[in-house]
């Protein structure tokens, strides 16, 4: 199978199934080499949970819109991504503590941290539709028509 496709299907061999298998087994060991690094490094505690902890539910979801917001393969992109994600939050946190923005929000009102997943979250479903390749793609757009303008 692994030198000869083609011979491996001519002798019966579904090559299809024994390749499932094989990824399948390759990712089980991945997984649990993750798993057990996690541990090693104590990246996860004991009394830790999805919602809460140094590698929690949010902070994957944070990370999974860095990626969407900025664009798959992207290091400038995932900046910006970072940038909005996370500055974002900061932003606003530093102008309820600096300037009183969100006085209310020890009463049901909106604090800074969820405006800031709002607006994130509002970003990643803008570029979903809009713009799939994300920020790495409107700023290879803008580089593209930029050196077009340059050359006329």
């Amino acid at each position: 199978m692994r030198d000869n496709e083609a011979a491996a299907a001519a002798m019966g061999v579904s090559v299809a199934r024994i390749k499932a298998g094989a990824f399948t087994i390759s990712s089980a060991y991945a997984g649990l080499a993750g798993v057990m690094t996690a541990l090693w490094l104590d990246l996860v505690k004991p009394d830790e949970n999805e919602f809460t902890g140094n590698y929690s539910l949010t902070v994957s979801i944070a990370f999974l819109a860095i990626v969407i917001i900025g664009g798959l393969g992207s290091v400038p992109g995932a900046v910006v991504g970072a940038v909005i994600v996370f500055g974002l939050q900061q932003f606003f946190l530093l102008g309820a503590n600096e300037f009183g923005w969100f006085a209310d929000a020890q009463f049901g009102g909106l604090s800074a941290v969820i405006l800031a997943a709002f607006i994130y979250g509002l970003a990643v479903v803008l570029v979903v539709l809009f713009e799939p390749g994300g920020a790495a793609a409107i700023g290879r757009r803008l580089a593209a028509s930029l050196s077009r303008k340059e050359q006329r």
